[in-house]
């Protein structure tokens, strides 16, 4: 059974990915043909003119995304990447090719470390939640402080407890770029996965 806690932050981080990739991919395709859209989600059919008619729109789509996002970083102050997720079995988009996990992908400044403010806190998460972390009342009451409340206090507390050498090597053992280190501030890749 999952911890209360693992549960809250999986519940918060995937709303937010929800929110955040339905608004994007809605204000950056506004335009994008629904009715051509929804033929293809009617047409169940794997022809070579389907194929190549999805691919032409999932290009249009991604040259879309990417545009706006280069706009975006183009002053170097920002750094974002988007990749869609796995549409939920079922649905609508889970019908339609266009949709697959991980074909439409887009990316700014998206392999430049930034110092981060609270996202090191999802790594300090993923250590806790792999090494059995004893959950007292009080290490309870911190965690969700630091996810609530944005709290430094746990998340610097662990650090100094396991050491940033350690959770970055467990970190990186996971297949995440160094986001630790012992004399500066933590950084968080745009594209810490090796894989998107």
């Amino acid at each position: 059974m999952r911890h209360p806690i693992q549960h809250t932050l999986a519940v918060g981080v995937g709303i937010l990915a929800v929110v955040i990739g339905v608004w994007g991919v809605h204000h950056v395709v506004s335009g994008h043909d629904r009715q051509t859209t929804s033929a293809t989600v009617n047409n169940t059919s794997s022809t070579s003119s389907s194929t190549s008619t999805t691919n032409a729109k999932r290009s249009a789509i991604q040259a879309k995304i990417q545009a706006y996002l280069d706009q975006v970083g183009a002053d170097k102050t920002v750094s974002v990447t988007f990749k869609n997720l796995t549409p939920k079995a079922g649905s609508t988009a889970s019908k339609n090719a266009l949709y697959n996990s991980g074909s439409l992908s887009a990316s700014v400044n998206g392999d430049t470390l930034e110092t981060s403010a609270s996202t090191y806190k999802l790594f300090i998460a993923a250590y806790l939640f792999s090494h059995n972390y004893s959950w007292t009342d009080s290490a309870t009451t911190g965690f969700n402080n630091m996810v609530v409340n944005s709290a430094n206090d746990f998340s610097e507390s662990i650090l100094s407890e396991y050491g940033a050498s350690t959770i970055d090597s467990y970190l990186t053992s996971q297949g995440w770029n160094k986001v630790f280190d012992d004399d500066r501030a933590a950084e968080t890749p745009v594209i810490p996965w090796r894989q998107c």
